[in-house]
């Protein structure tokens, strides 16, 4: 669950763009939705806990997301392979997000213009990925930030969901820089693995992975258990695993975890409150 990753590109040639290469990317491969597809479970999740929460702003924000994520991964792609997609695979899902954003309230268009900075600043000159620390606390928050796009009136259960979400995120971002410490070296990035050793990210994405599990007490007792498990499960399997292979247990575990925290809110909260 990493912010972009640019080392999963595709590796094409780099030979210049002219007209309708064979090499060009097309808009699906641009955009890249299975990489960010089960992101859209975050502004679902924001909206079960908000107060008084509206369908309409549910299947608005989870429109408005489809289109800031595409637009996301697409300026990256673009970034990363300037000579083989055409730009407007990355401008028109930004378009059509400025063609609804007016439908939005207040919350919803503070949190999708700062993910679009944070996005900005990733892809672009500033290259978030080699700023250690830094780069690793807005990959975090900009991606928590999809919890409050279907949020009209938020909760308090809210902001311990959006800070549950940024330390989770953060962990596993540690895992994805350590699967691919050695491309990021030889292109000169000083990510936070770099920097901390491996051995030292690896005690970090645990003690992110804790305080989420307090976060998450806070937001509900049987989510915060079956986090604990999570985290002791990770722990477990990160004395013996590879990072390429830890990170694809975070990803199976975290959508277990999803599962039973889907069946407690279908099950209770959304029960309790359409009912």
């Amino acid at each position: 669950m990493s912010f972009l990753n640019k080392n999963e590109s595709k590796n094409l040639p780099s030979d210049s763009y002219q007209g309708h290469s064979s090499n060009q990317l097309n808009a699906w491969d641009a955009i890249r939705p299975a990489g960010w597809a089960h992101f859209l479970l975050l502004p679902i999740a924001g909206w079960l806990f908000a107060e008084n929460p509206k369908f309409s702003d549910l299947i608005i924000g989870l429109i408005s997301s489809v289109f800031l994520l595409a637009h996301a991964y697409g300026f990256n792609n673009y970034k990363d392979n300037r000579a083989q997609q055409s730009v407007w695979w990355h401008r028109w899902p930004l378009i059509l997000f400025f063609s609804i954003v007016l439908l939005q309230k207040l919350i919803p268009q503070i949190s999708a213009g700062v993910f679009l900075l944070i996005s900005a600043i990733y892809s672009g000159r500033c290259k978030l990925k080699g700023l250690p620390i830094f780069g690793l606390v807005l990959n975090g928050g900009g991606f928590a930030l999809f919890t409050l796009m279907a949020v009209v009136s938020p909760s308090i259960q809210n902001y311990w969901l959006f800070l549950m979400v940024a330390l989770w995120v953060a962990a596993t971002q540690l895992i994805h820089e350590e699967a691919h410490m050695e491309q990021d070296a030889q292109a000169g990035y000083l990510t936070t693995v770099i920097l901390l050793g491996t051995k030292s990210s690896r005690i970090l994405a645990v003690v992110l992975l804790l305080l989420a599990t307090i976060a998450a007490l806070f937001l509900n007792v049987l989510l915060g258990v079956a986090l604990i498990f999570y985290v002791l499960l990770f722990s477990c399997l990160a004395l013996r695993l590879r990072a390429k292979e830890l990170r694809w247990a975070m990803k199976w575990l975290g959508l277990l975890w999803a599962l039973i925290a889907g069946i407690k809110l279908l099950g209770g909260t959304v029960f309790n409150r359409f009912n």
